[in-house]
C-alpha cells in the first residue's frame, strides 16, 4: 500500500510539473475525450488520495472505537490500487510526452 501511495503522489506532482513546464501534451487523437477524462482522473485520484489520508488520519487520532474505523480505513486501502491504476490507464492515454528537438547534426 505504501509503494502505490508513493507512485500515486509522484504521479500527481509529476504531471502538474509537467504539464506547467511544457513537457507533457494532450494526445491529439481524440483530445475532445481525453482531457475531460484525464482531468476527472486526476481530480479523482487527488480526492481518493485525501480521503485515504483523512480515513488514515481519523483511524489513528480520533477514533474512539478503533475496529470500525479500520476496516472503513481497510476498504479505502483496498480499493486505491484500483483507483490508481484506472487513472494511470487513462493517463497513458490522455497524455503524450513532448520529445526533444535534435540537434544539428554532428
Amino acid at each position: 500500500m505504501p509503494f502505490v501511495l508513493a507512485l500515486a503522489l509522484r504521479r500527481l506532482i509529476g504531471i502538474a510539473w509537467q504539464l506547467a513546464h511544457g513537457r507533457l501534451r494532450f494526445a491529439s487523437s481524440r483530445r475532445a475525450l481525453w482531457v475531460p477524462a484525464a482531468a476527472l482522473a486526476y481530480a479523482g485520484l487527488l480526492g481518493y488520495s485525501l480521503a485515504l489520508f483523512a480515513a488514515l488520519g481519523h483511524a489513528l487520532f480520533l477514533a474512539t472505537d478503533r475496529l470500525p474505523a479500520c476496516l472503513a480505513l481497510a476498504g479505502y486501502a483496498l480499493a486505491y490500487p484500483l483507483v490508481y491504476f484506472a487513472a494511470a490507464w487513462v493517463f497513458y492515454y490522455a497524455f503524450q510526452r513532448e520529445t526533444p528537438h535534435p540537434g544539428p547534426p554532428t
